[in-house]
């Protein structure tokens, strides 16, 4: 198992954190929604919903350009993990049918 780089929010029951993940798999695969930070040499960056809500948030980088690959992986390997583990999703239900 690799290490984190997205750390979204707590939540205090299965609904909204079963919507978030439906909005995460919506809008993961689009490399606009992700928004880079450089503040006060923080290499970060924010996924970020359709409405522009913040989803998750990634760790600090050391750099630029490795904030920079983590973005191109999380988009790259977003695709593949829908495509493995045949991911669909309506506005009640995740499916799963390669799990």
């Amino acid at each position: 198992m690799g290490n984190s780089i997205l750390y979204p929010q707590s939540y205090r029951s299965a609904t909204p954190r079963d919507n978030r993940i439906i909005t995460v798999i919506k809008n993961g695969l689009d490399k606009f929604k992700y928004e880079k930070s450089d503040k006060n040499a923080d290499f970060s960056f924010i996924f970020k919903a359709g409405n522009r809500q913040k989803i998750a948030k990634s760790l600090s980088f050391a750099s630029a350009v490795e904030r920079d690959h983590a973005m191109i992986w999380e988009v790259k390997n977003m695709s593949v993990i829908v495509k493995k583990y045949g991911i669909t999703y309506d506005s009640k239900a995740i499916i799963i049918k390669n799990a």
